[in-house]
Protein backbone atom coordinates (compact mmCIF):
# COMPACT_ATOMS: atom_id res chain seq x y z
CA UNK A 1 0.00 0.00 0.00
CA UNK A 2 1.30 3.24 -0.69
CA UNK A 3 -0.11 6.88 0.02
CA UNK A 4 0.51 9.16 -2.52
CA UNK A 5 1.01 13.21 -2.09
CA UNK A 6 1.50 13.06 1.33
CA UNK A 7 0.78 16.34 3.48
CA UNK A 8 4.25 17.62 4.21
CA UNK A 9 6.18 17.29 7.48
CA UNK A 10 6.13 14.60 10.23
CA UNK A 11 3.71 15.80 13.10
CA UNK A 12 0.53 13.86 13.35
CA UNK A 13 -2.49 16.01 13.07
CA UNK A 14 -3.89 17.77 16.07
CA UNK A 15 -4.43 21.14 17.21
CA UNK A 16 -1.15 22.60 19.32
CA UNK A 17 -1.49 24.86 22.80
CA UNK A 18 0.71 27.68 24.71
CA UNK A 19 3.02 25.76 26.70
CA UNK A 20 2.62 27.88 30.24
CA UNK A 21 4.18 25.41 32.24
CA UNK A 22 6.19 21.83 31.47
CA UNK A 23 6.46 18.26 33.07
CA UNK A 24 8.91 15.51 33.18
CA UNK A 25 8.38 12.78 30.45
CA UNK A 26 8.94 9.35 30.74
CA UNK A 27 11.67 8.09 28.80
CA UNK A 28 10.86 7.29 25.32
CA UNK A 29 13.62 5.48 23.08
CA UNK A 30 15.78 8.10 22.65
CA UNK A 31 17.36 8.78 19.48
CA UNK A 32 20.50 7.16 18.88
CA UNK A 33 23.88 7.76 16.72
CA UNK A 34 25.93 4.95 16.33
CA UNK A 35 30.11 4.18 16.50
CA UNK A 36 31.94 1.00 16.40
CA UNK A 37 31.83 0.63 20.18
CA UNK A 38 28.05 1.71 21.18
CA UNK A 39 26.54 5.02 20.50
CA UNK A 40 25.16 8.28 22.02
CA UNK A 41 21.62 9.39 22.68
CA UNK A 42 19.60 12.08 23.57
CA UNK A 43 15.93 12.38 24.46
CA UNK A 44 13.60 15.21 25.52
CA UNK A 45 12.86 15.43 29.56
CA UNK A 46 10.35 18.09 29.65
CA UNK A 47 7.25 19.22 27.52
CA UNK A 48 4.59 21.52 28.08
CA UNK A 49 1.39 20.54 30.37
CA UNK A 50 -1.01 21.18 28.17
CA UNK A 51 0.30 18.60 25.94
CA UNK A 52 0.88 15.49 28.20
CA UNK A 53 -1.49 13.42 25.98
CA UNK A 54 0.52 14.18 22.89
CA UNK A 55 3.48 11.38 22.03
CA UNK A 56 4.94 13.81 19.47
CA UNK A 57 5.67 16.02 22.36
CA UNK A 58 7.44 13.73 24.49
CA UNK A 59 10.12 13.11 21.48
CA UNK A 60 10.37 16.73 19.64
CA UNK A 61 10.26 20.27 21.10
CA UNK A 62 6.59 21.68 20.14
CA UNK A 63 4.87 24.61 21.13
CA UNK A 64 2.83 27.55 19.75
CA UNK A 65 4.47 31.01 21.07
CA UNK A 66 3.91 34.58 21.24
CA UNK A 67 6.59 36.93 20.13
CA UNK A 68 9.09 37.47 22.98
CA UNK A 69 8.28 34.66 24.77
CA UNK A 70 11.02 32.28 26.19
CA UNK A 71 11.13 28.09 27.07
CA UNK A 72 13.15 26.12 28.16
CA UNK A 73 13.76 22.36 28.01
CA UNK A 74 15.95 20.29 29.25
CA UNK A 75 17.51 17.49 27.43
CA UNK A 76 19.39 14.00 28.43
CA UNK A 77 22.66 13.25 26.48
CA UNK A 78 23.87 9.37 27.31
CA UNK A 79 26.89 7.22 26.25
CA UNK A 80 26.77 3.16 26.06
CA UNK A 81 30.49 3.28 24.69
CA UNK A 82 32.77 1.56 27.08
CA UNK A 83 35.51 5.00 26.61
CA UNK A 84 34.63 8.23 27.70
CA UNK A 85 32.96 10.27 24.52
CA UNK A 86 33.21 14.17 23.80
CA UNK A 87 30.00 15.37 22.25
CA UNK A 88 29.28 18.76 20.79
CA UNK A 89 25.82 20.03 21.14
CA UNK A 90 24.30 22.81 18.91
CA UNK A 91 21.20 23.69 17.05
CA UNK A 92 20.89 24.03 13.63
CA UNK A 93 18.64 24.58 10.46
CA UNK A 94 16.04 22.17 9.12
CA UNK A 95 12.74 22.62 6.69
CA UNK A 96 10.58 20.54 5.44
CA UNK A 97 10.65 20.10 1.48
CA UNK A 98 9.37 17.56 -0.84
CA UNK A 99 7.40 16.13 1.65
CA UNK A 100 10.41 15.49 4.34
CA UNK A 101 11.84 17.25 7.13
CA UNK A 102 15.28 17.52 6.22
CA UNK A 103 18.15 18.75 7.96
CA UNK A 104 20.40 21.63 7.43
CA UNK A 105 24.19 20.18 6.32
CA UNK A 106 26.17 20.98 9.51
CA UNK A 107 26.36 23.67 11.34
CA UNK A 108 24.20 25.88 8.66
CA UNK A 109 22.04 28.05 10.87
CA UNK A 110 18.12 29.21 10.29
CA UNK A 111 16.03 31.82 12.02
CA UNK A 112 14.87 29.02 14.94
CA UNK A 113 18.43 27.83 15.63
CA UNK A 114 19.31 31.71 16.02
CA UNK A 115 16.94 31.81 18.37
CA UNK A 116 18.04 28.50 20.29
CA UNK A 117 21.01 28.54 22.77
CA UNK A 118 22.24 25.47 24.52
CA UNK A 119 23.60 26.07 28.94
CA UNK A 120 26.30 23.64 27.57
CA UNK A 121 28.18 23.56 24.20
CA UNK A 122 30.01 20.06 25.48
CA UNK A 123 30.08 17.61 27.51
CA UNK A 124 32.13 14.78 27.92
CA UNK A 125 30.58 11.54 29.41
CA UNK A 126 32.04 8.85 30.88
CA UNK A 127 31.10 5.51 29.58
CA UNK A 128 27.69 4.25 30.22
CA UNK A 129 26.94 7.79 31.85
CA UNK A 130 24.14 10.52 31.32
CA UNK A 131 23.80 14.14 31.61
CA UNK A 132 20.99 16.90 31.80
CA UNK A 133 21.68 20.25 29.41
CA UNK A 134 19.24 23.08 28.86
CA UNK A 135 17.73 24.17 25.46
CA UNK A 136 16.05 28.14 25.54
CA UNK A 137 14.46 29.58 22.71
CA UNK A 138 13.96 33.22 22.93
CA UNK A 139 11.49 34.00 20.79
CA UNK A 140 12.11 37.69 19.67
CA UNK A 141 9.44 40.73 19.99
CA UNK A 142 9.53 41.37 16.53
CA UNK A 143 9.20 37.80 15.46
CA UNK A 144 6.96 37.43 11.74
CA UNK A 145 3.75 34.78 12.67
CA UNK A 146 3.91 31.39 10.96
CA UNK A 147 5.24 27.92 11.72
CA UNK A 148 9.78 27.24 12.25
CA UNK A 149 11.58 24.31 12.00
CA UNK A 150 15.59 23.38 13.49
CA UNK A 151 17.24 20.68 15.29
CA UNK A 152 19.14 20.35 18.44
CA UNK A 153 22.08 17.71 17.50
CA UNK A 154 24.65 15.68 20.11
CA UNK A 155 27.51 15.06 17.66
CA UNK A 156 30.51 12.97 18.72
CA UNK A 157 33.46 12.69 16.20
CA UNK A 158 36.56 10.30 16.01
CA UNK A 159 39.78 11.71 14.20
CA UNK A 160 41.41 9.66 11.61
CA UNK A 161 44.31 7.54 12.76
CA UNK A 162 47.94 9.28 12.47
CA UNK A 163 48.22 6.91 8.83
CA UNK A 164 44.98 8.66 7.58
CA UNK A 165 42.02 7.73 6.98
CA UNK A 166 38.28 8.60 7.65
CA UNK A 167 37.14 11.23 10.23
CA UNK A 168 34.07 9.72 11.36
CA UNK A 169 31.08 11.94 12.28
CA UNK A 170 27.74 11.02 14.25
CA UNK A 171 25.25 12.90 15.38
CA UNK A 172 21.85 12.55 16.80
CA UNK A 173 19.15 14.94 17.29
CA UNK A 174 15.69 15.93 18.51
CA UNK A 175 13.47 18.25 16.21
CA UNK A 176 11.82 21.01 16.70
CA UNK A 177 8.13 22.34 15.84
CA UNK A 178 7.43 26.16 16.49
CA UNK A 179 4.76 27.97 15.56
CA UNK A 180 4.84 31.87 16.41
CA UNK A 181 1.54 34.19 16.83
CA UNK A 182 -0.67 35.40 19.22
CA UNK A 183 -4.10 33.75 20.22
CA UNK A 184 -4.96 30.17 19.73
CA UNK A 185 -2.12 27.88 17.66
CA UNK A 186 -3.04 27.26 14.07
CA UNK A 187 -5.42 24.58 14.02
CA UNK A 188 -4.27 21.12 12.41
CA UNK A 189 -6.46 19.27 10.32
CA UNK A 190 -6.49 17.10 7.07
CA UNK A 191 -8.88 15.50 4.39
CA UNK A 192 -8.69 12.10 1.54
CA UNK A 193 -9.25 13.12 -1.07
CA UNK A 194 -9.23 9.91 -2.32
CA UNK A 195 -9.08 6.15 -2.47
CA UNK A 196 -8.24 4.18 -5.43
CA UNK A 197 -7.51 0.49 -5.90
CA UNK A 198 -4.55 -0.60 -8.32
CA UNK A 199 -2.05 -3.23 -8.98
CA UNK A 200 1.43 -2.57 -9.36
CA UNK A 201 3.32 -4.07 -12.16
CA UNK A 202 4.62 -7.04 -10.06
CA UNK A 203 1.10 -7.68 -9.16
CA UNK A 204 0.82 -6.21 -5.60
CA UNK A 205 -2.40 -5.16 -4.81
CA UNK A 206 -2.46 -1.32 -4.03
CA UNK A 207 -4.86 1.15 -2.75
CA UNK A 208 -3.68 4.52 -3.29
CA UNK A 209 -4.62 7.81 -1.06
CA UNK A 210 -4.37 11.45 -1.93
CA UNK A 211 -3.90 13.52 1.11
CA UNK A 212 -4.39 16.91 1.84
CA UNK A 213 -3.13 19.22 4.69
CA UNK A 214 -5.77 21.74 4.95
CA UNK A 215 -4.79 23.01 8.48
CA UNK A 216 -2.25 25.37 9.65
CA UNK A 217 1.11 23.05 10.99
CA UNK A 218 3.12 20.20 9.61
CA UNK A 219 1.56 16.86 9.68
CA UNK A 220 2.90 13.50 10.32
CA UNK A 221 0.01 10.94 8.95
CA UNK A 222 0.27 7.67 9.90
CA UNK A 223 -2.93 4.85 9.17
CA UNK A 224 -4.16 1.00 8.76
CA UNK A 225 -6.41 0.31 5.82
CA UNK A 226 -9.18 -2.52 7.01
CA UNK A 227 -10.98 -4.22 4.06
CA UNK A 228 -14.83 -6.21 5.07
CA UNK A 229 -17.58 -7.25 2.70
CA UNK A 230 -20.11 -9.47 3.65
CA UNK A 231 -17.66 -12.68 4.01
CA UNK A 232 -14.34 -11.71 3.57
CA UNK A 233 -12.01 -9.47 5.74
CA UNK A 234 -8.61 -8.60 5.33
CA UNK A 235 -6.02 -6.25 7.51
CA UNK A 236 -5.34 -4.17 9.32
CA UNK A 237 -2.66 -3.30 6.81
CA UNK A 238 -0.10 -0.10 8.07
CA UNK A 239 -0.21 2.78 5.43
CA UNK A 240 3.28 3.56 3.54
CA UNK A 241 3.93 6.94 3.83
CA UNK A 242 5.11 8.72 0.55
CA UNK A 243 5.61 7.64 -3.02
Amino acid sequence: MRLHNIAAGLLMAGALTSATSTLTTPAPPAPVAHSSTGWIGIRLVDAPVELRADSRARRYIIDHLAPGTVIHRRLEVSNTTRSPQHVALYPAGAQIQQHKFQFAPGHTANELSTWTSINRHEVILAPHTRSLVTATVTVPKDAAPGEHYSMIWAEMTKDPPPGGGVREINRVGIRMYLSVGGGNPPAADFTIDSLTAQRAPTGQQIVSAQVRNTGGRALDLSGELSLSGKSLHAGPFTVQTGT
